[in-house]
């Protein structure tokens, strides 16, 4: 009678192992895989390509201001034309006797335009994931700059699905980016010596009196009779160098 119970709690006590080792088994292997056919939470897999965006979203705001600031506010072209100097194009925002100086909202346009125009090439239809695997799909971003007396704020939409495996990530809202140039109070100044001053080139000099920034004052010469200036405002933020520059022509 005493070995019969023996036995029977030997048998209880193996099956109860049985069934700790597979309820254990159960929530090792649940936890490793995940659920299936349920998606995951957004993952490293995102995180990566999220970084890789908002760095490439970071250098092409710095280079639509560094580019449309160092040409007036203009990017394609300008009403005036440009004046050709030193291997750089320079808007005319004078020329005798005609006025033209791009408005704020007309400058942050021609930002937005530079930055589609050039978000791919860094972006480089993201090969680099697409060769670890990665299955990514993306709308085209849209992109507002918005122009402060001394700063410039970019904000960017990006609608992104990033997929791999049972992994899948969507991606739309980047940081905010901020640059401490104040191209609307270039544009400004400018806006107002020249009105004031149109029949006196050299009062332009006073231009460097009423800004922040390594400020050059160059008259131009070429192969006729007018009078050119070229007005340029440079500044150093974050060791990147940021220019506002116009031209002024007198006949």
């Amino acid at each position: 009678m005493f070995m019969q119970k023996r036995g029977q709690t030997t048998i209880f006590i193996a099956v109860g192992l049985v069934i700790v080792i597979i309820i254990a088994l159960f929530f090792f292997i649940r936890g490793n895989i995940g659920p299936v056919g349920k998606e995951v939470p957004f993952s490293t897999k995102g995180k990566e390509v999220q970084d890789y965006v908002q760095n490439c979203i970071d250098e092409t705001v710095k280079e639509s201001l560094m580019y449309v600031g160092s040409r007036g506010g203009y990017y394609n072209s300008a009403p005036l034309g440009f004046l050709s100097y030193e291997g750089k194009d320079y808007a005319y925002y004078y020329k005798t006797p005609n006025f033209e100086i791009p408005t704020t909202n007309e400058i942050e346009t021609n930002l937005e335009n530079y930055f589609l125009d050039h978000i791919g090439n860094c972006i480089k239809d993201f090969e680099i994931f697409k060769g670890k695997g990665y299955d990514i799909t993306f709308k085209t971003p849209v992109v507002d700059f918005t122009l402060y007396d001394n700063n410039v704020v970019a904000s960017v939409s990006y609608p992104i699905t990033v997929s791999k495996g049972t992994s899948k990530s969507e991606l739309n809202e980047f940081d905010n980016v901020e640059i401490g140039f104040g191209i609307k109070n270039y544009r400004d100044i400018a806006e107002n010596q020249i009105t004031a001053n149109q029949n006196d080139l050299a009062i332009m000099g006073d231009y460097s009196s009423l800004v922040v920034g390594e400020t050059n004052v160059e008259p131009i010469e070429d192969d006729t009779d007018a009078d050119i200036v070229l007005l340029s405002i440079k500044r150093s933020i974050q060791d990147e160098i940021y220019e506002f520059a116009f031209a002024v022509r007198m006949e």
